[in-house]
């Protein structure tokens, strides 16, 4: 599950015994190499760069499982087989990592809570489907924890940096998955989006996430957030290559009640002339002067590439997208691992376990927020710093951590059982959408 690097550096970066590039290759081609010496096909030779490329770059908050990478090239020269032997794979040759709510077979799921950790005994639809497809799977990415936030930073395992500048945040809560794919360690990774949190991370890394519309894409095998609104979305580094992975993982797979079949007239392409919405000045006001002074430098370009720009009042979708933090929608939430929240759990976000622990009450629709018993055993007294507030509710919070510089591996799963009443929770929920936890 977890990896091992040979020949690495004290920084990970992977090195030949006799040089950069040795005199018969680089370490990743000589990884790739088939045991019986015939040459390495197109999966073996792009998995093996993928994790010399995870090597260099030494992040590790972007992933909580590693596949081994001996496992890994395994699987991928399987797939080198089947492709010779004639089967159709659309994408034979690519590296694919998973968001840690979606289940992988034989891999931990952990919604980034470790306490919540349990291992599936079978691969998401979407998982499964690009497998078939010629995917090899590389790991599990990190994410805002149960999926709930759009920044990144709301995980035990921690915080992940954005790609590029390590100063600022990834955006989530699909941040881990953006990452590997802005880095070029996969070339497409699957997250999920209920508020954001596949289109965000993608628009703050300029690489492309599609989030397809609801039912699309079965969402069996995958924690839930919002049931009635998740989606899971795809993360790459072109349109195309998006768009053959959501064609590959649409369609009803007998489990999900909301799944359909690719509509006929879908549009992959832009027109000749792009149409680009955007809002009304209305729909901006909460902007601050610096930010719209931004957006609105982004339509006069638009308009001098030859674009044409229809304005947009957003303002019944901002409504509407109130709903998933501030209405009854919340309760879907509470619904998946409130139950979980309330036991206890080491590992617990307090501003995720604050955001799914709110409640409806009254008339109108008014959000009153209660003072859970979970809160109330964990909270220290108001004033208290939110620096000591953090410590007090994580105590010791578990996170990815380098053995030396050659291997890594996730927190382990915490032996403390959960309550009777999570465990009755969760497991009404996922088996009445294809998860069916064996731990």
């Amino acid at each position: 599950m977890t990896t091992t690097h040979d020949h690495a550096t004290t920084d990970g970066r992977a090195l030949p015994p006799d040089g950069p590039d040795g005199p018969e290759g680089s370490a990743a081609d000589r990884a790739a190499g088939h045991p019986d010496g015939r040459e390495a096909g197109p999966a073996a030779t792009r998995v093996a760069a993928a994790y010399a490329r995870l090597r260099e770059v030494d992040r590790p908050e972007v992933w909580i499982t590693v596949v081994d990478e001996a496992a890994a090239l395994a699987a991928a020269r399987e797939v080198d087989r089947r492709a010779a032997a004639g089967e159709d794979l659309p994408l034979h040759g690519t590296a694919l990592a998973v968001k840690d709510n979606i289940d992988v077979r034989g891999l931990p799921t952990t919604a980034a809570c470790p306490s919540f950790a349990s291992v599936p005994g079978a691969s998401a639809t979407a998982v499964q489907r690009l497998v078939d497809a010629g995917c090899v799977v590389i790991g599990k990415t990190n994410l805002d924890q149960f999926a709930t936030g759009l920044v990144g930073t709301r995980s035990p395992y921690g915080a992940v940096r954005h790609a590029s500048l390590p100063d600022r945040v990834s955006g989530g809560s699909s941040s881990g998955s953006a990452v590997a794919v802005a880095l070029g360690i996969v070339d497409v990774a699957l997250g999920t989006d209920t508020a954001g949190s596949g289109r965000v991370p993608a628009a703050l890394h300029g690489i492309v996430g599609i989030k397809s519309t609801i039912g699309l894409v079965p969402v069996t095998g995958v924690v839930p957030a919002c049931r009635s609104y998740d989606v899971v979305t795809t993360f790459t580094r072109d349109v195309r290559l998006g768009v053959t992975a959501t064609a590959v993982m649409a369609g009803p797979d007998g489990t999900d009640p909301t799944a359909r079949t690719w509509p006929v007239d879908a549009r992959a392409a832009l027109r000749e002339r792009p149409v680009v919405g955007l809002p009304t000045s209305e729909g901006l006001a909460a902007l601050q002067p610096a930010w719209r002074g931004a957006f609105e430098s982004v339509r006069g370009r638009l308009a001098a590439i030859g674009a044409e720009v229809v304005e947009v009042d957003i303002r019944p979708m901002l409504d509407a997208a109130r709903l998933l933090y501030d209405g009854a929608i919340v309760a879907e939430r509470f619904a998946a691992v409130g139950a979980h929240i309330e036991a206890g759990g080491p590992g617990l976000d307090p501003t995720v376990a604050a955001i799914i622990l709110e409640t409806v009450v009254g008339t109108n629709g008014v959000l009153v927020p209660r003072r859970s018993s979970w809160e109330a055993r964990t909270s220290p007294p108001r004033g208290t710093s939110r620096t000591a507030r953090r410590s007090s509710v994580h105590g010791s919070r578990p996170s990815p951590r380098w053995r030396g510089s050659t291997s890594w591996s996730c927190p382990p799963r915490p032996s403390t059982p959960r309550s009777r009443r999570s465990r009755r929770s969760r497991s009404r929920s996922t088996v009445a959408w294809g998860r069916s936890p064996t731990s």
